[in-house]
């Protein structure tokens, strides 16, 4: 995982990568009750994520009053990339 981020850093142009770096150290996530967001919400989740543990969306769906998770098997952290049809088969399924 940290390799393939490098590569991503090393292919940006040095202020975009600064500005990622930026980004990830000064991330400022602010305190939302889960339970206030009632809108229609899709949370895709891979099995194999080495970042983000699958249980922590198992745990948000459940705060959520209007979500939904799909889970991709064997699938790491990004699932978009590794399986976009599946993931767009889920959001046509869920917002159609």
């Amino acid at each position: 995982m940290k390799r393939w981020a490098r590569n991503i850093l090393l292919r940006a142009e040095p202020e975009q990568a600064a500005r990622i770096i930026e980004m990830w150290r000064d991330e400022d996530v602010p305190d939302v009750d889960p339970r206030q967001i009632d809108i229609p919400t899709l949370i895709l989740h891979g099995t194999a994520d080495a970042i983000v543990p699958i249980e922590r969306s198992r745990s948000l769906v459940k705060l959520l009053p209007n979500a939904e998770l799909v889970e991709f098997d064997g699938s790491g952290h990004v699932p978009t990339m590794t399986r976009p049809h599946e993931v767009a088969d889920a959001i046509r399924r869920r917002f159609s």
